[in-house]
């Protein structure tokens, strides 16, 4: 099937829905980070690893200080 658009602006017919004006407090955030509406438990506690630099998988030092790097 295929949809043939009215040509003449004379052939629509009246629009008879009320208008609505919405409320601007109800609108939702647009900007920033999202707030979370999760309840977190002991499960979602972080674990307290100690960090290691990804190069040469050792901890205690980072790029600017590792001995195996170049």
């Amino acid at each position: 099937m295929s949809f043939h658009p009215l040509q003449n602006v004379e052939y629509w017919s009246t629009y008879n829905v009320p208008n609505f004006i919405l409320d601007p407090h109800m609108r939702c955030k647009t900007s920033g980070r999202p707030i979370t509406t999760c309840i977190h438990n002991k499960m979602d506690e972080p674990i307290n690893k100690p960090k290691k630099y990804s190069y040469c998988r050792n901890e205690g030092h980072n790029r600017n200080n590792c001995p195996y790097r170049q």
